[in-house]
């Protein structure tokens, strides 16, 4: 990977690889990441003679963020003549739309940007996931808050798209480490005061908030703002938009959240150094969390298409489901759904104004502050 000696690639036709991103509207940016990520990996694989001896190019489609528009991105992408390897929409969310098309067309996809469980329930075959899915995010929070004699939970969905897989996971998870889930409840960001007040009656001690970035926002926000009894407090977002009423810096502090990957820990995986040098060498910054995951979301990829040494679509679908691979963000292994088993998100907690790693311990920046 990221090769300083290379070969020549063939001539012959190029390996496509095909996505949908999200290159307009507000979430360019994250697109734009996703995209970046790709692109290393086409260049490097280039580099290295391509992939079965021929070129690979990148055919992309603009999503907008949009259902419709990836699920018929995908469309083009399944037909013949459009992609030979699928990578998913850089936007999770937009996954469920995409799944029937891949169906339909009977077409292998890797996604690299995590979903729920409903992407692998069914057993359509087609899905391959390179992050844990997003029930699992919970895992790491549950079992620091558990070692620091937390016993009750409270479960808050705010301002997402209905999805009980999210609660149904998290409450799970939050068994297994012996922990009770007092409440569960889904909202939009306005009745967050009538909900926050619920929680602070059910006595839980800790809170998950599942939400959109300014649901996220807004809920931290108003509990801070309330009298709830909280030892420690969990959002599924990293990523806090800029806005009046916010909260920032030090008003995060103590909240725990979780990320598939950090440039601090890319030397603990096979080529994470050499990825985030090259990544600071092409593009003037760090690569993120996405940028990461599309690039592992191309090592599978490849990796299944050497192994099958073939770009034939059950040969590819066969060769996904048994693979076992090392990629940049972690190991790669999944059930006979195709839901990732082997890579594990990282547990982080704003201390002092920074976020630290604090799960697991053995790649922990700081370890976790829990109030007494």
């Amino acid at each position: 990977m990221l090769a300083v000696f290379s070969k020549a690639a063939s001539p012959e036709h190029p390996v496509r690889i095909g996505l949908s991103a999200n290159l307009s509207g507000e979430l360019s940016q994250a697109g734009g990441m996703y995209l970046n990520g790709v692109r290393l990996f086409i260049a490097d694989v280039n580099a290295r003679g391509g992939i079965l001896g021929r070129k690979v190019e990148l055919v992309v489609k603009d999503d907008g963020s949009q259902s419709d528009q990836a699920a018929r991105a995908y469309g083009e992408l399944t037909v013949d003549g459009g992609a030979d390897l699928l990578l998913g929409p850089a936007d999770a969310s937009l996954a469920p739309a995409v799944l029937p098309v891949l169906v339909r067309n009977d077409f292998p996809c890797v996604f690299p940007v995590t979903g729920s469980d409903s992407l692998w329930k069914g057993g359509t075959g087609v899905a391959f996931g390179v992050q844990s899915p997003l029930s699992e995010w919970t895992a790491g929070f549950f079992e620091v808050v558990s070692r620091s004699g937390i016993a009750r939970v409270a479960l808050l969905r705010v301002d997402l798209p209905e999805d009980g897989d999210l609660l149904r996971g998290s409450a799970k998870w939050a068994r297994r480490y012996g922990l009770v889930p007092v409440w569960e409840a889904s909202c939009a960001a306005l009745d967050l005061p009538s909900e926050v007040s619920a929680i602070a009656r059910s006595k839980a001690e800790a809170v998950v908030v599942w939400g959109s970035p300014e649901g996220c926002a807004e809920a931290v926000s108003e509990i801070r703002r309330s009298r709830a009894k909280l030892r420690a407090l969990f959002m599924s977002t990293p990523r806090i938009p800029e806005g009046r009423g916010q909260p920032a810096g030090r008003e995060l502090d103590g909240v725990f959240t979780a990320l598939p990957w950090e440039p601090r820990l890319a030397k603990s995986f096979p080529g994470g150094s050499l990825f985030v040098e090259a990544f600071r060498a092409a593009y003037g910054q760090d690569p993120d969390a996405l940028a990461a995951s599309a690039f592992a979301g191309c090592q599978v990829l490849e990796a299944a298409a050497v192994k099958a040494q073939s770009l034939d679509r059950q040969k590819l679908r066969q060769t996904l489901a048994g693979l076992d691979t090392l990629t940049v963000l972690g190991r790669y292994g999944v059930d006979p759904a195709g839901m990732q088993l082997r890579q594990f998100p990282l547990t982080l907690q704003w201390q002092k104004g920074r976020r630290e790693i604090v799960w697991p311990e053995e790649l922990r920046t700081a370890k976790p502050v829990v109030a007494r």
